[in-house]
């Protein structure tokens, strides 16, 4: 048998292809090798990274802002309050249940002084009501049960007003396009998001403010002050 030696062109390229393929290689193995400490080199930088930003917003009042259909429970919010507690919206649709009048019934009765105060869209504002429910639904036929909605909400106020005649309980109408809702707990701490086109306020980011002396809370303080103070009173 004969055996084939290896000619010197193969040898001078097989030099070469190795000598091109070294600095390859050495990428990879780096890769590799960071592929190996990059979760550790993430959990020591980003958390310092996201723990000032966190404490700087913080500072400024913004406490968190939360994902759709999260932490705007209005009846958990309405149990906690000690001192007031406000609301701002359409129709008070998603807290003046069956489940939500007891949790005021509750509330009077352990914190007699605790003032609540419900501001609502005029149910006789037609023209507002329709290019809402066109915004939200796309349909202004909506706005009908809207309307009995809010009329049901006031009526409920109304008759938790009778039943406890002591209860601090205010009831406003207002008449002007609602762009925000939101709740506001002992003057202090306050749940807001907002309404938008196409979808529900429950459907869009909640943001959890907490008053400071340079805050958004502030804004939004004052924004229910001056929906509030030319509104119709209800009770």
């Amino acid at each position: 048998m004969r055996v084939m030696s290896k000619s010197p062109c193969f040898l001078k390229t097989s030099i070469i292809v190795l000598t091109l393929s070294s600095p390859i290689v050495l990428i990879l193995s780096s890769l590799l090798q960071l592929r190996d400490i990059m979760p550790i080199l993430i959990a020591s930088v980003f958390p310092v990274h996201f723990f000032l930003w966190k404490r700087k917003l913080k500072s400024y009042g913004i406490w968190s802002i939360d994902a759709p259909h999260t932490s705007l429970n209005m009846n958990l919010q309405l149990q906690n309050c000690q001192n007031s507690f406000d609301f701002l919206g359409v129709s008070a649709r998603t807290i003046l249940d069956a489940r939500g009048s007891q949790t005021i019934k509750k509330k009077i009765a352990e914190t007699p002084n605790v003032k609540i105060r419900f501001l609502l869209l005029d149910p006789n504002e037609d023209e507002i009501g329709e290019q809402r429910a066109k915004d939200e639904t796309g349909n202004i036929r909506d706005w009908i049960a809207w309307k009995k909605i809010i009329s049901a909400s006031i009526d409920e106020l109304k008759n938790l007003k009778k039943e406890i005649t002591t209860a601090n309980i205010e009831v406003r109408v207002y008449k002007e396009f609602p762009v925000f809702r939101s709740i506001t707990v002992d003057e202090n701490f306050m749940y807001i998001n907002y309404y938008g086109k196409g979808f529900r306020p429950s459907e869009t980011p909640n943001l959890a403010l907490r008053k400071k002396s340079i805050s958004l809370f502030n804004a939004f303080e004052s924004n229910f002050d001056r929906v509030w103070n030319p509104s119709t009173v209800i009770l």
